[in-house]
This record gives C-alpha cells, structure tokens and sequence, in this order.
C-alpha cells in the first residue's frame, strides 16, 4: 500500500510541476496531495523525502505565473506538511517565510498563510525567523 501511496505522490508532483499541464490537471494534482498530506504523518514524511518536492511546492506557492487555486493548494500541501513536527525546520525558510507574510494581504490564502507561519513559529528555532 505504501509503494502505491509513493507512486500516487511522484506522480502528482509530476503533474504539479509540469509545464505542460494545464491548470485543471495542476489543480486536480495538488488537491489529491492536499488530501492524501492531510491524512498520515507517515503520508507527508513521504511527500518529503521526495526529491525537490517540498522545494517545488513553494516555487508553486510564490509563481505569479500560477493562477491563485493552484498558490493556494501548493499552500495548503505545504501546511499539511507542518503537521509533521519534524518537518517544520525544513520548511521555515526566509525567504518563504517573505513571501507567506505578503499573502496575509490576499483573502484567499490569508488564513492558510497565517496557520502556516503560526505553526513555525511553535518551534523555537524558527522564532528567529519569523520575528526579526
């Protein structure tokens, strides 16, 4: 089950990241990661040992080429990801942390944004980024 499970991420990152997809594709590939990181800790441990995954997320979440759903679901997979408590040092990075504090502004990611930055912001470590 769990080599299915890596076999349905790869391939929606796949489709994520592609630039040939369209933005339904985009969007239905990222609403299956939102829901399969929203469902086990060992689901979004997968997601983030895949290679570049986490990194094209944030590209995706930040491109002012992406149309707003496909930055908002790119958020939310990157929010579901901070459930993991041994993930959260790996996703407070400045300049990501820049960019989610510009997205507190837009009412479609303000929520997802400020629950983003709130759950850094639980480990210490981070609180040196976050409140500079």
């Amino acid at each position: 089950m769990a080599s299915r499970v890596r076999e349905t991420i790869v391939d929606c990152m796949r489709e994520a990241q592609s630039s040939g997809a369209d933005d339904e594709d985009r969007c239905q590939a990222l609403q299956t990661l939102a829901t399969i990181t929203n469902i086990s800790p060992q689901n979004r441990n997968l997601v983030a040992q895949i290679d570049g995954a986490v990194a094209s997320l944030i590209d995706l979440s930040k491109s002012a080429a992406s149309p707003q759903n496909v930055q908002t679901l790119a958020l939310s997979v990157l929010f579901n990801l901070l459930l993991n408590p041994n993930l959260k040092q790996s996703l407070a990075q400045k300049d990501t942390i820049f960019h989610l504090t510009s997205l507190i502004d837009s009412p479609e990611s303000a929520k997802l944004a400020a629950s983003y930055l709130c759950s850094l912001a639980m480990l210490d470590k981070n609180k040196a980024f976050i409140f500079k």
